[in-house]
This record gives C-alpha cells, structure tokens and sequence, in this order.
C-alpha cells in the first residue's frame, strides 16, 4: 500500500471499497497477501508500515465500522485499531503436518485475542484438497 500515500490511490481506495458496502451489500472483507505491500520504495514519502496503515484507515473510513475487516499475512501488529479479526498462523496447507507445523506460532501469538483484534489462527481445516508450497 506504498501508493496509499498518493491522493489518486486514496480516492480509488474510498470509491473501490465504498462500493463494495454500499451496491454490493459486503460485510466482510478480508485483506489478503498484505506483506507485500509493507516493502519500502525509494519513490514513497513515508515507511512502508505507515503507507500500510494509511491504505487501511483510508478503507476502514470507506466501510464504516459495521463491516468485518480481517487482516491476512501482514505485518501483526501494523493493523491493530483497525482490523477486527487478523490471521496470527501460517496457512495449515490441508494437512494434520502442516496444521502441527503452525502450532508454535499460533501458541506465541494467542495472547492477542480480543487484545488486539480476533484471532485467525486458522488452525483446523478438514480438506481432500492439498495444497503444496
């Protein structure tokens, strides 16, 4: 969300999701692949965290508080205040492994439950599908 610090970005961000509550009736929208938009830029005016909180109280704005914003793959804390649910694990990838693998990091990160925001830990998923890094 580097481009989050540019007003043309910002109005697209405002109408983009603005309509997605106000014609499409969405409730939840959950904002996925965020660590990429947390690398710095030479072309940017601020940090890429701060581009990133600007771009997500920019969208909270658009959506007001009634709709359920959750936060995938981001920096973890960057998005407390304005997220309400927030993946703390790795993707389990469909398999008890993978599940068991991301234990440890769900472990040292529950205490942010209702501390910050709702905990995704995606923990348990019952699948045939298997995805493979």
């Amino acid at each position: 969300m580097i481009g989050a610090t540019n007003p043309k970005a910002q109005q697209y961000l405002r109408k983009t999701y603005s309509t997605l509550v106000s014609e499409w009736n969405i409730g939840y929208i959950k904002l996925d692949f965020m660590e990429d938009t947390a690398v710095e830029a030479f072309w940017s005016n601020t940090t890429a965290l701060e581009a990133q909180r600007i771009g997500l109280q920019i969208i909270r704005q658009a959506v007001g508080e009634q709709v359920l914003l959750h936060k995938d793959g981001s920096p973890m804390l960057n998005a407390v205040g304005i997220v309400d649910t927030g993946r703390i694990s790795l993707d389990t990838g469909h398999t008890f492994k993978a599940t068991k693998d991301a234990g440890s990091g769900i472990a040292a990160r529950y205490y942010m439950n209702r501390n910050f925001f709702v905990c995704d830990p995606d923990a348990f998923c019952v699948s045939t599908q298997i995805v493979t890094d």
